[in-house]
């Protein structure tokens, strides 16, 4: 992916992150992918923290609940610890 095609938010992450927004599968994201590149190992959680209000931005379409993949990932590096963050980079 070309970095003009990644918004700006995205190329201000540390690299990793921007890896994860180019091999998202689609604009639009399951919840499940969301939660597996969280570390999660339940969507379960990632739908409590929504109902919480500290989710990702999501919505549902068709009988699935999806996400943006930018905000995803933005999302996804709001959740990481400071230190992995900085070892991302």
């Amino acid at each position: 992916m070309d970095a003009k095609q990644i918004p700006q938010a995205i190329q201000e992450l540390p690299e990793l992150f921007q890896r994860m927004y180019e091999a998202a599968p689609a604009e639009i994201v399951p919840l499940e992918w969301v939660a597996r590149q969280a570390g999660y190992k339940n969507v379960g959680s990632i739908h409590n923290k929504i109902s919480e209000g500290h989710g990702p931005s999501s919505f549902i379409s068709g009988k699935r609940r999806v996400c943006d993949r930018k905000e995803a990932v933005l999302w996804i590096h709001s959740q990481t610890r400071p230190t992995f963050r900085g070892r991302a980079a």
